[in-house]
């Protein structure tokens, strides 16, 4: 087992992910998969000259700059040089000879930030209660000992599992469904377990900067993972918002909530919320920083959202995000006022006439 070179940090274990690109930018066609051992050795890579996995020599982790060297099937040695741009994330390029690529690896932050922090940490410390735990990569979950939702772990990992793959998916991250950052989720029984916890009696509450979601599981076994976890992994990803945009915060949270309905449900009860009058202007929901516990605000941000997503893709989302919603003219070339004209008719235009069971949506969770 090869030892840690000297001046050189060990790697956290766990698994690194990237996308290899040659430098005019065009994909290779395969993922950097990178594994360390307990030695913080890596072991092996995996890129389109490797299908298979190449040894990797030589590991070395010097305050921000990781190297290492891997020999590819045809014999040819790259030297690789990444540099850190933020704890869990390297960017660089590998070279052999005249050949090279450029590459980017996520993987476990440096030993000393990946562990849970912030808000994880307070609740882990909390006297009194002692949580179960079940981890996997980089995700915890947690919940209360003798707990209902502790006795939920298997259901509670499976949803994770798939949440993180459609917000891998929904938010163009690379990795092809590997979340790689960090992700500390607490289940708990009742309001009141979240009044004693975080000061709060929501159903749900989030915290992007720890990486730290709290969640009430109700009698039925439903928690809002996926709300939470969007709010995490958008601000993760995205970073700070802008100004005015709790409610674009909220309705991307909404809108990733309700993907996995098999019908157009959130554009049916949207329209029929509209019709009945339910609404606030979209002028006033701009305005809301706090109660999208409540369900209209909600919804109305959720469909807003999904409508400002679908018609100015991705990219303009997240520049109207991060630029503020006073920014919205130029980034969209519109204003409030036809905002949410253009949206209202864009909900009745695509909104069946619902024939909304909500018995069966409360019972299944697709509300």
């Amino acid at each position: 087992m090869m030892a840690t070179p000297a001046g050189a940090q060990s790697l956290p274990d766990g698994v690194w992910t990237g996308i290899t690109r040659v430098p005019n930018g065009l994909p290779v066609g395969a993922i950097v998969t990178a594994r360390t051992t307990s030695a913080g050795r890596i072991t092996a890579i995996t890129t389109a000259s490797c299908p298979d996995g190449c040894q990797v020599d030589d590991p070395r982790l010097v305050k921000d700059v990781l190297t290492f060297s891997w020999t590819a099937p045809d014999g040819a040695v790259f030297a690789c040089r990444l540099q850190s741009h933020r704890p869990d994330r390297y960017r660089g390029g590998c070279a052999a000879g005249k050949d090279s690529i450029a590459m980017t690896m996520h993987g476990p932050e440096l030993a000393d930030q990946w562990g849970p922090l912030g808000v994880a940490r307070d609740l882990l410390n909390e006297s009194g209660v002692r949580w179960d735990r079940r981890a996997w990569n980089n995700i915890r979950l947690y919940a209360p000992r003798g707990s209902r939702a502790a006795k939920r772990f298997d259901q509670f990992e499976h949803e994770t599992r798939e949440a993180l793959a459609d917000i891998t998916f929904v938010l163009h991250l690379p990795g092809w469904g590997a979340y790689t950052e960090p992700l500390d989720l607490f289940f708990v029984d009742s309001r009141e377990d979240m009044r004693r916890f975080v000061g709060s009696s929501l159903t749900g509450f989030a915290d992007p900067i720890s990486r730290t979601a709290v969640m009430v599981v109700d009698t039925l076994g439903r928690a809002p993972l996926r709300r939470e976890l969007a709010h995490v992994a958008s601000w993760r990803s995205w970073r700070q918002p802008g100004l005015q945009t709790e409610w674009m915060q909220e309705g991307f949270a909404v809108y990733f909530d309700w993907r996995p309905c098999v019908e157009d449900n959130l554009n049916s009860v949207a329209g029929y919320l509209d019709e009945q009058g339910l609404f606030s202007t979209t002028e006033a929901l701009v305005q809301r920083t706090r109660d999208f516990d409540s369900p209209l605000p909600s919804i109305q941000s959720g469909s807003l959202a999904r409508y400002l997503l679908e018609r100015y893709g991705l990219s303009g989302f997240q520049e109207l995000w991060h630029r503020g919603m006073d920014q919205l003219t130029y980034v969209t070339g519109t204003d409030i006022p036809r905002l949410e004209e253009h949206w209202r008719a864009w909900i009745h235009e695509r909104a069946r006439q619902p024939r909304i069971d909500w018995k069966q949506m409360g019972e299944t969770a697709c509300r």
